[in-house]
């Protein structure tokens, strides 16, 4: 079977978020990106993912990094 190992952290009065452990986050648009290590800040709407980063598309276009940052607002 599968094991899923997940970790949250919030942190600065819920401003902060960290995420590890096969995080997967889906911005409005249907992009979903998954990663080893998130941290969202709520405040300037950017998450960075690290570790294993594969961002995949609404059509179905993947990108794969170490690294990636997502600016929500933008």
């Amino acid at each position: 079977g599968d094991v899923y190992k997940r970790q949250i952290i919030v942190i600065d009065k819920g401003n902060i978020v960290e995420a590890s452990g096969n995080v997967k986050a889906v911005s409005n648009d249907g992009t979903e990106i998954l990663s080893n290590k998130a941290i969202y800040d709520k405040s300037k709407s950017i998450l960075e993912a690290s570790g294993n980063v594969k961002a995949i598309s609404i059509d179905g276009t993947e990108i794969i990094s170490n690294k990636a940052t997502y600016n929500k607002s933008k």
